[in-house]
């Protein structure tokens, strides 16, 4: 009987330990900080009737959002000390309003500005990316990428064509008040990398200059997001989320700066008159390169 007894205890704890692991796992791909939109600088003025504040010239609606000071109220804020506002939303057409979630006073910590936001937009020339709305000139910047950790990998990509519309970008600023120059740009987990090549029809890799291939990449993570029924009292859930890459290529291309987790590649390509695609499913894991072949077909 004790024999019996002692089986069951330990194929109980075997038991107990494999249903725990994957929810150890979603913890460690848990890819909050890299995911959150905010912006660190100045208070400039607080309007507690209208619930709003006024940070490096971002109007931001407070309206529910948690205060972290000791009356958890928009009058305990103090105009000229320094706030970290984590941000719900960037600027949408629809609303062209950004939106607290949670605003930390760090009193005169002297620290540099900073925004950390996905890329909406940049220009050809790549020295200008447009983040929360405002244009940041990068160009006398430097480009550096952070691993999985937030940790400077050390590894500087040549040149800002690699940064692609839909990456999390923090950029640490020169001043903060417009217009705004970035004196670092980071790239939040560079080092999670994929590098494709592309094969037409035959199997063929393509290496075209003259082509025209366009890349949509749906990258899938886990992140903590403030819980529907108290969205303001700090409770937080786990949830799917995914964002956006597009970019283009000549038939072999490598995406960094993934979140962990899985992205689904689409390709399209048009070329002598017909239009081919393909598309594949990537795991992407923490600070490693990862390499796929997509073949692309009618």
């Amino acid at each position: 009987m004790k024999r019996i007894t002692l089986l069951w205890l330990t194929l109980s704890l075997v038991l107990c330990a494999l249903v725990a692991l994957p929810a150890h796992r979603a913890m460690a791909d848990n890819e909050t900080d890299e995911l959150e939109m905010r912006v660190e600088g100045t208070l400039d003025a607080a309007d507690c009737t209208a619930q709003t504040i006024s940070v490096m010239g971002f109007t931001i609606g407070i309206g529910g959002a948690r205060i972290d000071t000791t009356g958890g109220v928009c009058t305990d804020l103090v105009v000229t000390e320094q706030v970290r506002v984590k941000l719900f939303n960037d600027i949408s057409s629809a609303t062209g309003k950004l939106r607290a979630g949670r605003v930390i006073p760090t009193g005169n910590s002297g620290s540099p500005p900073r925004i950390q936001a996905p890329i909406q937009a940049k220009d050809a020339s790549g020295n200008t990316l447009t983040l929360l709305g405002v244009s940041v000139d990068i160009s006398q910047g430097l480009l550096e990428g952070m691993d999985d950790h937030g940790t400077d990998t050390g590894n500087v990509p040549a040149d800002p064509s690699q940064l692609i519309v839909g990456q999390f970008v923090q950029v640490k600023l020169a001043a903060g008040t417009p217009p705004f120059i970035a004196d670092e740009v980071e790239i939040e987990n560079f080092k999670n990398e994929v590098e494709v090549e592309l094969e037409d029809e035959h199997g063929v890799e393509i290496h075209d200059l003259s082509d025209d291939i366009e890349i949509e990449v749906h990258n899938h993570t886990i992140a903590r997001v403030p819980a529907h029924t108290s969205p303001t009292d700090g409770a937080l859930v786990a949830k799917k989320r995914t964002r956006r890459f597009h970019t283009s290529s000549d038939g072999k291309f490598t995406l960094h700066g993934m979140f962990t987790g899985e992205a689904k590649i689409i390709v399209e390509r048009h070329h002598g008159g017909k239009r081919t695609h393909g598309k594949r499913v990537a795991r992407i894991k923490s600070d490693k390169h990862g390499h796929l072949r997509i073949r692309l077909h009618k």
